[in-house]
């Protein structure tokens, strides 16, 4: 009987202990809980890097919208944009969203992302910036490159192993499956399909440029306007 007891004792504490240590997890983010995992960080090992991997280092609050229906609002989210992964902090645990397939859009700050699948043509997946609130739209797949460092050459002083700012790629984005480097504006108007001839004037009028993202995005919000 005392042997019972003592068994039952030890199933209450270690439950108590699991709902004790859970505490720091909100009611919203228990819904998530089966697609989060304690953060891996898989840049470099060493303590001597200048730079950040991180879109922003301090954490942004932002809202979370998942699985289509359910979305969690005043997450503190921060983009590392060396590894991908998308990280929140609850309290003082840091950790990564683990299936980032069930996401269907993060909004944080004036930034809006979304999760897409590795698409083998254009060689882009991940989190991607949205630029246009609906599709089709422009998105952004922002880099940042981790540099060796390299050793003192004449008229040159050494670098430290370090992370710079990479540059930013622009797709056109139609569908999850239907993605579109932007190489010109003229190969962008005709990929839309529609309004060319206006496109084009407003183009040419607005001195649009590919290499511009403020002016694509222009340019995108003037064919959704055609299109209502």
């Amino acid at each position: 009987m005392k042997r019972h007891i003592v068994i039952i004792y030890i199933l209450l504490m270690a439950t108590s202990s699991a709902f004790s240590q859970d505490e720091y997890i909100t009611t919203g983010m228990r819904d998530l809980i089966g697609q989060v995992d304690w953060i891996k960080r898989t840049q470099p090992g060493t303590s001597t890097i200048e730079g950040s991997p991180y879109l922003n280092d301090d954490f942004i609050d932002g809202t979370i919208y998942y699985d289509k229906k359910y979305k969690i609002d005043k997450v503190p989210l921060r983009l590392n944009l060396y590894n991908g992964d998308m990280e929140f902090k609850e309290k003082n645990t840091t950790m990564a969203i683990a299936d980032p397939s069930r996401i269907n859009k993060i909004v944080m700050g004036a930034y809006t992302f979304i999760y897409l699948p590795e698409n083998k043509k254009e060689k882009v997946g991940g989190f991607v910036r949205m630029w246009n609130p609906k599709l089709p739209s422009i998105i952004t797949k922002m880099k940042i490159d981790f540099l060796k460092k390299s050793p003192a050459k004449p008229y040159a002083d050494p670098m430290p192993d370090r992370f710079e700012t990479g540059q930013d790629k622009h797709y056109l984005l139609t569908s999850t499956h239907e993605i579109e480097k932007i190489t010109s504006v003229k190969k962008l108007i005709q990929a839309l399909g529609d309004h060319e001839s206006e496109l084009s004037v407003y183009a040419k009028t607005e001195k649009i440029s590919s290499g511009n993202i403020e002016e694509l995005v222009k340019l995108m919000e003037y064919y959704h306007s055609l299109e209502k």
